[in-house]
């Protein structure tokens, strides 16, 4: 998980415009070389999408923020027909099966964002959709099309 620590060595050298990505977790602080707020491509979730940034879902346009992406559409195994996910449910101890491929959080640190992608992976979209403030977060990221927000 990246940590908002990751960013100290740039803050101490006195950076204050930054993108820092590790694996699907982000952190952005101040504007892009063009002034203006950082924009960041969201991959669109389908088994086959291996390659990050080669098709996109959604781009926002962030700025001290950090935003974190969870999805089992590139780390899973099928065996004997089974799809399993490196999502583990923690009321099961098994591999989470869930209708949802991807989740992606816009939060003021990435460990909030990194938990709660991982946790609506975890939860389904059911569950997704039964919250008020959760539904937003989804229908951001489940339209086809590329938007800009």
């Amino acid at each position: 998980m990246l940590s908002n620590t990751t960013s100290l060595p740039v803050r101490y050298l006195g950076i204050k415009n930054y993108l820092v990505e590790v694996g699907g977790e982000t952190v952005v602080k101040g504007k892009n070389r063009l002034g203006k707020n950082w924009r960041i491509g969201i991959d669109k979730p389908f088994d086959g999408n291996l390659i990050p940034g080669q098709s996109l879902q959604a781009i926002v346009n962030v700025s001290d923020k950090a935003l974190a992406t969870s999805g089992d559409y590139r780390r899973y195994y099928i065996e004997d027909g089974v799809k399993y996910s490196h999502t583990i449910d923690p009321k099961t101890g098994y591999s989470a099966k869930r209708n949802v491929l991807s989740v992606t959080v816009i939060a003021a640190d990435c460990m909030t964002a990194d938990a709660l992608a991982t946790a609506f992976m975890v939860m389904g979209l059911e569950k997704l959709r039964s919250s008020y403030s959760i539904i937003l977060i989804s229908k951001c990221f489940c339209s086809t099309p590329i938007r800009r927000m």
